[in-house]
């Protein structure tokens, strides 16, 4: 995969549209991003992960972040990425949620997350889960892997060297897909656990069945079941003892059997000699029950005559009912014209109360449109001028910020003045210091070239003779001849030191020029910030002021951001204000109209009240007078009365009928039992009666014990049956306790073995141990690189023990110092030698999951950082290794601030910030 164009718009602390040409950089090779700090560098690489995965290269930003805080507010929001997969292009067209503008009014409306793919044949995938699934199934990695291989983010690939072994299993557990043999070890953890809960199940069902097991009260069984009760006896102990129990309960059973079947024969003589007393026991258990009912017949008798007696006094009451109910029955008719008297005051008073509640109603209403219409005209009054009031602000708005503007750039040009000065004083300072090396070096010149004219002139002098001519002057005579110099400067050093001259001479001249040239723009630049400052606060400033004009514009900032802060929301309130004025424009005719129909309303109810009242008046004389004439006051009334004084006669009737009859059954029932009384103790002859009355007391006896037998039959049985149904449950129990406790403890050994529990060996998972193959490989990778970067001096080796057995083990991290043969820590490495080891760790990682995911094809490389720790040194090497990952038709991109880089890499993309806010970039190729 290789990035071919991006696009972002509104995306970050990019405010419009920023489009970046990726084949300007080239098909391979190392290219830089660089330039201001929280400019947006790393922001290209967020755009990139999220146009294919929907979310940011790191972990500290998330989707809906990505909104550009300088954008307009009806600015989009999203990112374009036209890239090459295996020699065809891929569009990637997708957006964050957001907030915007209305394209129709003022309204804020939400732009909901989404995502389109144009593949190489013209299909199109829409949606974002969709795209981010088809990115995935295309480029055959998820946006992890793809971070891990393409994209080492900020800060991130540190953690990998620097982590503790659990958070790095968790990192290689996402990476490399190992969680299904995490899942395989808590598998046989939770079978362990149900397996011991299983064992622990039956142990306790044993108990639960054993509670139940008795035997008889001392018996040579009592002290062993107490010992198994205690759970001191084994299972198998357990079962043949409850054996021996049920067979001892089985023979006592046999016994009382034999008991009962002997009383059952004894029973069976006394009823056959009960039988021949059967007949006069009839007739004295009769002769008894009938002297007990004329004995409370009597009883009886007495009670309803006297109930007779009381019912026969209600006569006169009945016989007056019947005249009451004659006089009302001729009164019915009457009460017809009285009830049609009472329904026509009803509705007229119905009438009069909707009526009245209409009136109501409509003065309520009436009363409120007054008040409305009060108050709209009163607020329209007071907002006559607001439209002028938010003309006046908004053109007090534009003059704020355009002295801010104007103040922001004097800050920005006394920034540059003070930057500037010091460029210059430094470079005055290095001209001074070049203009007094030129003069020592004129003067140093100037002696070499005297000694060598003079070391000229003595050789001449040598061979000068009296009487002969001098070759300089003529002179025949000689009388002071020059020396010779023991060590005169030859032709060439002069020539050196005249070239060298000329050299520091050109130097100086070149550094006069560029203090001169440097000396107009801080004059000119003086000169703009003394005219601005004065300008903009009517004083004379001198540069000697320079930090005082600062002090000055930041606040003058201040107070105008905060005058702008108040203007704004009074602009907002009289725009409110505006709105409103026009809202009443249509509401105090509306309100008037309503006005006009609640007054009409009033008047009519007015009249409709005054007709109902004359017509309430003359129905309630009506009904004064028809009530007058009548006992009751309607017709029900009557009715009811009528029919309460008919049913009371009814039933005083109905008394005096029931007590009459009554009295008589009785009396006829008395007389019956008395002669029947005397014709059963003629029959019954002598002694009878007490001959059967020993004879049953015997039979209670018998039957007594016999019931004494059963009852001790039921509870051995009942002793037998709850046994053997522990017992069998117990088997039952027992059985699965063997077969759990064989599962047990091949399960356990497999989970010990899994889960790194084994006591006295080493702590290492089974998740671990295939890690520890993948961080063996990654290791491999990260040292062809790591030894390069170190120039031999480390390698980096996994951990083969822990410090101890009883911590987990496999993926701790050491590093051979091969310059004193120690093996450490990688947490003892300096803080550039951390970032190296990370790098060459990070990048190993990469190539180990491209290697792990098959068919992966990514021409694209990026590097977030971590450069500025290096020293010159160990920055070439870094450089080197990473030069060498663009081998091929690979693009390596490195983010950093370091000045060495900028001037060691030739292809740059630099991402600079706007004075009006927000950031563009610049291809450097």
């Amino acid at each position: 995969m290789k990035p071919i164009r991006l696009i972002m718009s509104a995306f970050g602390p990019y405010a419009g549209i920023e489009e970046i040409d990726m084949t300007k950089l080239g098909s391979n090779g190392v290219y830089l991003i660089t330039g201001d700090t929280g400019a947006g560098k790393t922001t290209i690489f967020d755009a990139i992960t999220f146009a294919l995965y929907g979310r940011a290269s790191g972990n500290s930003r998330n989707a809906n972040m990505f909104r550009s805080k300088y954008a307009d507010p009806d600015a989009e929001t999203m990112v374009i990425l036209e890239f090459e997969y295996n020699g065809e292009i891929y569009k990637i067209c997708r957006n964050p949620s957001y907030e915007r503008k209305s394209k129709r009014g003022d309204s804020m409306v939400n732009v909901t997350a989404d995502a389109e793919l144009i593949c190489p044949d013209g299909t199109v995938v829409t949606k974002s889960m969709e795209v981010t699934g088809y990115v995935k199934k295309l480029l055959g990695l998820d946006r992890e892997q793809f971070t891990q291989i393409a994209m080492l983010a900020q800060g991130e690939f540190m953690k990998l060297l620097l982590s503790e072994a659990s958070e790095r299993q968790e990192i290689f557990r996402r990476l490399f897909k190992t969680e299904y043999f995490m899942k395989l070890q808590e598998r046989l953890k939770a079978e362990v656990r149900n397996l011991e809960s299983a064992y622990k199940a039956s142990a306790a069902g044993i108990s639960q069945y054993m509670a139940g097991v008795r035997c008889k009260e001392n018996s040579e069984y009592t002290e062993k079941l107490e010992k198994a009760l205690s759970g001191e006896l084994t299972n198998d102990a357990v079962i043949e003892l409850i054996g021996g129990i049920i067979e001892t309960d089985e023979k006592t059973a046999a016994e009382y059997n034999e008991q009962s079947d002997s009383i059952s024969a004894e029973l069976e003589k006394l009823n056959n000699e009960l039988g021949k007393y059967e007949t006069a026991l009839k007739l004295y258990e009769e002769l008894k029950c009938c002297e007990k009912e004329y004995i409370k017949g009597l009883e009886k008798l007495e009670k309803l005559s006297a109930a007779y007696d009381k019912a026969v006094t209600a006569k006169p009451e009945i016989e007056n009912s019947d005249r009451e109910i004659t006089l009302i029955e001729a009164e019915m008719d009457r009460y017809s014209r009285l009830d049609e008297i009472k329904s026509e005051l009803k509705t007229t008073e119905e009438f009069l109360k909707n009526a009245m509640e209409k009136s109501e109603k409509a003065a309520d209403e009436l009363s409120a449109a007054e008040e409305h219409l009060s108050k709209y005209k009163s607020e329209y009054k007071a907002l006559e001028t607001v439209s002028i009031d938010s003309q006046k602000t908004e053109y007090d708005i534009k003059e704020v910020e355009e002295r801010i503007c104007d103040v922001k750039g004097l800050i920005a040009d006394i920034d540059k003045l003070v930057g500037l000065s010091a460029v210059l004083e430094d470079l005055q300072k290095e001209y001074t210091k070049t203009a007094d090396f030129l003069e020592k070096m004129s003067r140093r010149y100037d002696d070499m070239n005297r000694q060598f004219l003079d070391s000229q002139a003595g050789i001449l002098a040598a061979g000068l003779k009296d009487g002969i001519a001098c070759p300089v002057c003529g002179s025949c005579v000689h009388p002071k001849p020059a020396g010779l110099h023991c060590k005169p400067p030859k032709e060439d050093e002069i020539k050196k030191a005249e070239a060298e001259l000329k050299l520091k001479r050109d130097e100086a001249t070149q550094l006069s020029t560029k203090a001169a040239e440097l000396n107009t723009q801080v004059n000119t630049l003086r000169e703009a910030v003394n005219s601005s400052a004065e300008g903009l606060f009517c004083d004379e400033y001198d540069i000697g002021d320079i930090i005082e004009i600062r002090t000055a514009a930041e606040q003058e900032i201040t107070a105008a951001e905060s005058k702008s802060e108040k203007l704004q929301k009074k602009l907002a309130d009289e725009k409110k204000r505006i709105k409103y004025k026009k809202q009443l424009d249509e509401l105090i005719p509306k309100t008037e109209e309503k006005y006009k129909q609640f007054d009409l309303i009033l008047r009519e109810a007015e009249k409709e009240l005054s007709v109902l009242h004359t017509r309430r008046e003359a129905a309630e004389e009506n009904l004064t007078s028809a009530k007058s004439q009548l006992r009751f006051d309607s017709r029900r009334e009557a009715e009811d009365n009528c029919k309460a004084i008919a049913e009371k006669r009814d039933r005083l009737k109905k008394s005096l009928e029931t007590a009459s009859e009554n009295l008589r059954k009785e009396k006829e029932t008395s007389e019956i039992l008395k002669n029947k009384i005397e014709y059963l103790k003629q029959q019954l002859p002598d002694n009878v009666i007490k001959e059967a009355e020993e004879t049953k007391l015997k039979k209670h006896r018998y039957e007594e014990k016999q019931q004494q037998i059963i009852e001790q039959i039921k509870a051995v049985e009942t002793r037998i049956a709850s046994d053997r149904y522990a017992l069998q449950g117990i088997a039952k129990q027992s059985e699965a306790m063997k077969r759990t406790e064989k599962r047990l403890i091949m399960i356990k050994d497999l989970s010990d073995t899994a889960n790194g529990s084994i006591s006295g060996k080493e702590k290492i998972m089974l998740e671990t141990y295939v890690q520890m193959s993948y961080f063996d490989r990654v290791i491999a990778r990260a040292n062809s690189r790591f030894t390069v970067m170190t120039d031999g001096r480390y390698d980096l080796k996994r951990r083969w023990t822990a410090l101890d057995n009883r911590s987990k083990s496999g993926l701790e991290l050491d590093v051979i110092d091969h310059y004193n043969g120690s093996e450490r820590s990688v947490r003892t490495l300096s803080g550039g030698e951390s970032f190296l080891a990370s790098l060459a760790l990070a990048l190993g990682l990469s190539e180990e999951i491209q290697s792990s995911a098959g068919a992966v094809n990514l021409d694209t490389m990026f590097v977030d950082e971590g450069f500025g720790s290096l020293d010159d040194e160990t920055l070439n090497l870094a450089l080197n290794s990473i030069q060498g990952l663009a081998e091929g038709n690979r693009l390596v991109g490195i983010i950093s601030h370091v000045g060495e880089l900028r001037n060691r890499i030739e292809k740059q993309i630099i991402v600079r910030k706007s004075r009006t806010g927000g950031s563009r970039t610049e291809i450097m190729s």
